[in-house]
């Protein structure tokens, strides 16, 4: 008989797992899709402001979009390369977000999605030499409350 009761427990365990967790992690996903895609408006806007001022052909000013979960944004010799990964992941223990209140209070806050920000010469792409060093340059962390952190060298 105790082993069917702690079999109960742990299904209901399995099951508060799935309906909370799984769920936010999706809502995370979700809104990290959303934050992408302001990103990606963001750029397309830049750039039409940029070509108004910029006549000259030679200087690079696009948007190369990947689908979803990446796009490329080609300013003058450089290239900004978005990409959204498509997993969820929680802060590692000794991040250290988890003194703040915030992330003590409820610790579903610190599960993240993630945009990286990476600069690679504009060259590199278009000669398609993918071995060419690039850099990462920020992260942007998204939570389920729809609340970001961004992570880069000096301002951005």
């Amino acid at each position: 008989m105790q082993k069917l009761i702690n079999m109960d427990e742990k299904q209901l365990r399995i099951v508060d797992l799935l309906k909370n967790k799984a769920a936010m992690k999706q809502d995370i996903a979700d809104y990290s899709e959303s934050v992408m895609d302001l990103f990606r408006e963001e750029v397309i806007n830049e750039i039409a402001d940029l070509k108004k001022e910029i006549k000259d052909k030679r200087v690079r000013l696009r948007i190369d979009d990947r689908g979803t979960h990446e796009f490329f944004f080609y300013i003058g010799s450089d290239v900004l390369v978005f990409q959204l990964h498509h997993n969820i992941f929680r802060l590692p223990d000794e991040n250290p977000l988890w003194k703040t209140d915030y992330l003590k209070e409820n610790e579903s806050n610190g599960y993240f999605g993630i945009i990286n920000i990476y600069n690679f010469l504009a060259e590199s792409f278009e000669r398609k030499r993918y071995n060419d060093a690039g850099y990462l340059i920020g992260r942007v962390f998204i939570n389920q409350n729809n609340h970001f952190v961004v992570e880069g060298k000096g301002q951005l």
